[in-house]
């Protein structure tokens, strides 16, 4: 675990640096309009905090565990600012994560390490990278990764019994790690399904499959998202328990000069 934690804080300070880029939303009116449905129901939650524990699973059978506090906060005309507090294991135990997500312009994102002592800031060429040892890419996180793509209506088709919209989206950013993902739309809901991530080769890389609940009969929120590498088969599953919607979340928690001091 301590080598792990070397490679986890190498990899993370060689990706840390500032730059921002802009984007434009694009792609047909089909595609963008069912999209904009997906986004409506996944946001209106205001605030809340929640307890997150992400499982590394392994191809051999070997399984590692992290365990996570998460806040977060809508922003008046933005997405929202989320904030991950490793909690265990001891060797990322301190590690935050705070997240500015934006709709036409690339995310903002913080990491603390407490063997560096100090917030720094993520690059955008980095955001392909694997957050915290998982299958998960930083550009991966947040609610607004959305609007980052071109979207173009495919075809409707049956996943899993239900009956849903296949749009294929082209990431707008030239540092993504994806040539291409299909976003598959369970028609009914107008929830997430599945999303299939290709990579730079356009071949099959990664499938995430979220499961979601209806909170306060507005938004559907995680409960449990599974991502699979089926190049390598390892397995990274996230699950969410006791939202709290009424945690005591001010603006100040997310302060990029701040956000280290929240426990």
């Amino acid at each position: 675990m301590k080598l792990f934690s070397k490679l986890l804080l190498g990899s993370i300070t060689a990706a840390l640096c500032s730059f921002q880029g802009t984007f434009a939303q694009e792609g047909d009116a089909k595609a963008l309009d069912i999209i904009k449905k997906v986004d409506y129901n996944s946001r209106g939650f205001g605030k809340y905090s929640a307890d997150m524990t992400m499982f590394l699973n392994m191809p051999g059978g070997k399984s590692f565990k992290r365990e996570m506090k998460v806040y977060s906060a809508e922003q008046p005309n933005d997405y929202e600012r989320t904030i991950n507090i490793f909690k265990s294991p001891a060797d990322v135990k301190g590690t935050k994560l705070l997240i500015h997500a934006h709709a036409k312009i690339t995310d903002d994102q913080w990491i603390f390490l407490p063997a560096l002592n100090k917030p720094k800031r993520i690059s955008n060429d980095n955001t392909s990278g694997s957050f915290m040892g998982s299958e998960v890419a930083f550009e991966d996180l947040g609610n607004a990764k959305m609007m980052k793509f071109s979207h173009k209506f495919i075809r409707e088709d049956d996943l899993r019994g239900k009956n849903c919209y296949v749009i294929h989206s082209t990431p707008l950013s030239k540092y993504s790690g994806y040539s291409y993902v299909e976003m598959w739309v369970d028609k009914a809901l107008n929830v997430m399904s599945e999303v299939r991530f290709f990579d730079k080769k356009k071949e099959l890389m990664k499938i995430e499959t979220p499961e979601l609940k209806l909170f306060n009969n507005r938004t559907y929120m995680p409960v449990r998202i599974t991502y699979k590498n089926v190049k390598t088969n390892k397995v990274t599953v996230i699950t969410w328990d006791n939202y709290d919607f009424r945690s005591a979340i001010n603006s100040n928690m997310f302060s990029p000069e701040k956000f280290d001091n929240i426990n």
